[in-house]
């Protein structure tokens, strides 16, 4: 496969001079030694050195002669051979291969990729646009498999299927806990193929059977609707196969009914959200609305080869207004269209500016059905204009803005994500310099016209939450009309937007099953009826009055919505002479607890001889929780000093950290002299750890009784879990997914811990059965347990034994057993059963079977164990005794301990390098640690199993820090399935910033401290 990628890359890469050896080499094994542990590389391009480690053996590798691809692919051969010598058993060692090949294409470019086999199948199926099925979407939710939308006219709508049912079976297979890829693999299949079901839903006795004949299910990538006046509305979700058909057919419709009521107005084109697919799709979608001229000009090879898409004559699509919608989630052939009808002057851009992916793929399939999808041309819209990095800068820039108690969204530039943001990406060719940041192209182009929009005010987000309220639904509690700006429940949740709903709620049109009129919608609609041209340069002129009216009322409202906080907005000039003092709270010195509503106070004080007018202030920060918060003072008399909070809900799994937060100031008339530079300081919750132990209840009514599972059975395996960490879990589950055997088929897999106090045990207990047909003396169960709130978790993989008869015979023996001080309990009657409890004191228990060597007795309701005779001695009156029994959940990942403590909050370091130390242990055996900063790999060591300390294992590694924070992950694992984490930020302070501090404190630059 490599050789394959690079002869394609050799012969159709759009940019040969992007192709660097070298650099691809070293990339390629970077990628691998995140996708395998023992791995370790060092590769210097420049010096023409690769040092790799693999499990301890380590070899030098000179690579200055690697200049070409084919003298790369002869170079990685060496690697490779010294890898595959030394390097562990792996359980698919494609991903390897995988992994080589995508390092490699990631020096090319962000959408150069080999997909896998996975991906890629979905993928053609979403560019065609249909497939074989029965017509219902489908998501896992608590472990069952669950409809979450019938689609009219297909086979499940026909059936009777709806919303929330669950379906249990795919023929005779469990889907509990089944992964959803797996899930949709199985239920799509050729058109008119018959597939049996098993369907539960709520209110019927049992589960119902159901057979289904296989349609062809079409995805939906057009909706329509005629909107008042008759204005037509189109959104394309994405461009697959069908697009264009389905397109003309809306367009038809549409005009059908708007004939019958004074004829057919104008168009809203919404590609909002829409990232793109099929090239052609899209310059066929252009060509719908134009008559001539280029829809789109596609260079490769450096600009050696150039393709043009013409229009062709079009009727009839080219009598009405257009207004084509748009933002940050509309890329590639949305961008096309958008360019194409923007530049050949058909329609008028309104949105955001979009994302800015202005190349072309192409898909070469492997045998194992992987793809390379790799980058084979640049594209220009009309005018060999591109839109690399930038994207398409609407004609009218609508930016919705948000104005209640909880949160103020109105003037801080807004974030988005872009081709800019993509690591190695192109840059434009029309710049001197590539962006780092989407930032950096925002303003090269300016939009004609700017109008920010009131999308939620105080008065909507209460009306929502008592909406809410009456639904029964946990709405968020919000200020009542005559409390100020701050008076408000400590409990209130102010990510939320009141109305429950994201300022930029359409960056994924595949999210919006309904078409909704927001205000974007029917600005379009309003826009094309006041400015019917067209023409995009006489739709503009027309439409001038109409855009300054809109923005004068949405300014206007506004306003209107900041003054309804209290604050007094009343406008004014900009003093020559600005004077102000600043300060924040919480400082640096303030411990601020993960999870908690933290208050961000800012102070502004006027010390000038003349008031300051409609001051705000916003901040920026690398942490998206504190980045663009924004407040609110007003006017400010001389001498007058304001407060504005802002209440920022922390989640619960954050990370000790230290973050910069700076605070800008403004007016109407731009940037007021002072700015406040903060750091804040974060403490982590304490972690739970999860040990655990299990065993196997076979009490049904032709089960033998003896802990063990055999053929045909169907038994409970009870899961016992210990929270043996330093704080709670808050919210946990534990479940188990079938190892891959459709012969292990699990009736409950899922089971609801909760809250879980450190020391505290609970039992889970699943249900499944094993049928006759299953070979095999073990099989798997892909057990995790999960405390969502703090994202800890442990996964192991679970191998239970299977026989084909009793692994004793036990014969019915009613009674009493007394069993002394610190007996075990087994979960089998044999010699290497696992204990699964101890007691405590002299217990008195019920027997109810026994073997030769054993008792079986009942620990609690709906459980036994097994004590050896030796350890009991028959009691013949009296009554059982509660046992005072401590469960045996022994088994629990290595621990690690790190030689600094997050608990006291985010950790710095003043220099460029840190040094980490720890120790890890484990009972059970080691099996290596390895560390990562920023996601890449700078210690390994493996342990040998016959080695003098097989238990235990002291690291010590140092590492250069990037300036701001550095995210450290360690790793320790007992087994390829078992292991467990520990995550730091480490800051490492600007260098100006690092030598102020130390002068301060007294320490040299560069030395390591924890604060």
């Amino acid at each position: 496969m490599l050789t394959k990628v690079i002869l394609y890359v050799k012969e159709n890469y759009v940019d040969p001079k992007r192709v660097k050896p070298k650099e691809m080499m070293i990339a390629s094994l970077e990628y691998v030694e995140k996708s395998v542990p023992d791995v370790l590389v060092d590769g210097n391009a420049e010096t023409g050195k690769l040092n790799v480690n693999v499990n301890g053996k380590q070899r030098e590798f000179d690579i200055a002669h690697v200049d070409s691809l084919w003298k790369m692919s002869f170079a990685l051969k060496d690697v490779f051979d010294f890898l595959s010598k030394n390097m562990r058993p792996i359980e698919d060692t494609r991903d390897v291969e995988y992994a080589a090949v995508n390092g490699m294409l990631s020096t090319l470019d962000p959408h150069s990729v080999l997909l896998r086999p996975e991906l890629y199948r979905e993928m053609k199926l979403s560019t065609k646009g249909e497939f074989g099925g029965l017509g219902f979407v489908i998501q896992m939710r608590e472990g069952n498999l669950t409809v979450v939308k019938v689609i009219p006219k297909t086979p499940a709508h026909r059936a009777g299927i709806q919303k929330d049912d669950r379906i249990k079976k795919i023929g005779e297979e469990s889907t509990v806990n089944m992964d959803l890829n797996e899930a949709v693999s199985k239920l799509r299949g050729p058109v008119d193929s018959r597939i049996t079901i098993t369907v539960e839903r709520d209110g019927w006795e049992k589960p119902r059977i159901m057979t289904l004949a296989r349609a062809m299910i079409s995805i939906e990538s057009v909706q329509h609707k005629l909107l008042a006046n008759n204005v037509g509305y189109i959104r394309l979700k994405n461009f697959q196969g069908n697009t264009t058909r389905d397109l003309e057919a809306a367009l038809t419709q549409m005009r059908k009914q708007a004939d019958a009521k004074g004829g057919f107005k104008g168009l809203v084109l919404d590609m909002r959200g829409n990232p793109g697919g099929l090239l052609e799709q899209a310059i066929q979608v252009s060509d719908t609305f134009l008559s001539s001229g280029t829809i789109v000009a596609t260079v490769g090879l450096s600009d050696k080869l150039r393709e043009e898409k013409r229009a062709r004559p079009t009727e009839g699509e080219d009598t009405y207004p257009i207004a084509v919608l748009v933002n940050a989630g509309s890329a590639s052939a949305s961008e096309i269209v958008a360019g194409a009808l923007k530049n050949l002057d058909r329609a008028t851009i309104i949105g955001r500016q979009t994302f800015g992916k202005g190349s072309v793929q192409v898909l070469y399939d492997f045998p194992d059905d992987s793809a390379l999808k790799l980058t084979i041309a640049k594209y220009l819209t009309p005018g060999d204009v591109s839109i690399q990095e930038v994207g398409i800068v609407p004609d009218i820039q609508l930016i919705p803005t948000r104005a209640t108690d909880e949160r103020v969204d109105v003037f801080a530039p807004r974030r988005s994500m872009g081709e800019a943001d993509l690591d190695q990406h192109f840059g434009n060719p029309d710049s001197t310099t590539v962006a780092k940041k989407r930032e950096d192209v925002l303003d090269r182009e300016k939009p004609l016209v700017t109008l920010k929009y009131l999308k939620v005010d105080e008065k909507q987000a209460q009306a929502t939450a008592k909406k809410e309220k009456e639904e029964g639904k946990a709405a968020p509690k919000t200020a009542a009309n005559d409390k100020k700006h701050g008076d408000k429940d400590p409990l209130l949740d102010v990510d939320v937007a009141g109305s429950g709903e994201d300022l930029d709620d359409q960056l994924d049109a595949e999210a919006q099953e309904e078409i909704k009129e927001d205000f974007e919608v029917v600005f379009a609609r309003d826009f094309v009826l006041r400015a019917p041209a067209t023409t995009r340069k006489e739709q503009l002129k027309q439409g001038k009055t109409f855009i300054d009216q809109k923005r004068a009322e949405e300014e206007t409202r506004i306003n209107g919505a900041i003054a309804a906080l209290g604050v007094d907005w009343s406008a004014g000039p900009t003093p020559k002479n600005v004077q102000m003092a600043v300060s924040m709270t919480p400082g640096p010195e303030a411990k601020i607890a993960a999870g908690e509503v933290m208050e961000m106070a800012l102070t502004a004080e006027n010390r000038g001889t003349e008031p300051l007018k409609r001051v705000r202030a916003w901040t920026e920060s690398d942490n998206a929780f504190l980045d663009r918060r924004e407040f609110l003072f007003g006017a400010l008399a001389p001498g007058e000093k304001k407060t504005w909070k802002v209440k920022v809900r922390l989640p619960k799994d954050l990370t000790s950290r230290r973050d910069d937060v700076t605070v800008r100031f403004f007016d109407d008339n731009g940037v007021l002299p002072e700015t406040r530079v903060a750091e804040l300081n974060f403490v982590e919750l304490p972690r739970p750890a999860f040990a655990f132990n299990w065993q196997v209840i076979d009490d049904c009514a032709t089960c033998n009784g003896d802990g063990t599972v055999q053929r045909g059975e169907t038994v409970s395996v009870l899961l016992d879990v210990t929270n043996a960490g330093t704080g709670p879990a808050l919210d946990s589950f534990t479940q188990i997914k079938n190892g891959g055997d459709a012969n292990i088929f699990i009736e409950k897999g899922r089971f609801k811990l909760g809250e879980l106090k450190p020391g505290e045990t609970k039992t889970a207990r699943f249900q499944l059965e094993v049928k006759k047909g299953f070979k095999g003396d073990t099989f798997p169960l892909k057990l995790a347990i999960i405390d969502e709130p703090l994202e800890e978790f442990v996964m192991e993989k679970l191998e239970l034994p299977v026989t084909d008869g009793a692994v004793a015979t036990m014969e019915p023996k009613k009674g009493l057993v007394r069993l002394g001080d610190k007996v075990d309990l087994y979960g089998a009657p044999t010699q290497a059963a696992r204990p699964v409890a101890k007691l405590s004191g002299t217990t008195v228990l019920a027997s109810e079977a026994a073997t030769k060597g054993f008792y079986r007795v009942e620990l609690e309701k709906d459980r036994f164990a097994f004590v050896r005779s030796q350890d009991a001695k028959e009691v013949k009156s009296g009554k059982a005794t509660a046992p005072k029994a401590t469960l045996a959940t022994n088994h629990r990942p290595p621990d690690i301990r790190l030689d600094v403590d997050p608990a006291a909050g985010g950790l710095v370091a003043n220099g460029d390098k840190f040094t980490l130390s720890g120790v890890v242990t484990d009972p059970h055996g080691l099996l290596d640690v390895y560390v990562l900063v920023n996601d890449q790999k700078v210690y390994f060591k493996g342990v040998d199993p016959k080695g003098s300390e097989p238990n235990t294992l002291k690291f010590s590694t140092e590492f250069a820090l990037k300036e701001g924070n550095n995210n450290v992950l360690v790793v320790a694992r007992e087994d390829s399935d078992f292991a467990s984490r520990r995550t730091l930020v480490i800051r490492r302070r600007p260098a100006e910033v690092a030598q102020k501090m130390a002068a301060q404190a007294g320490n040299p630059a560069g030395k390591q401290q924890q604060q």
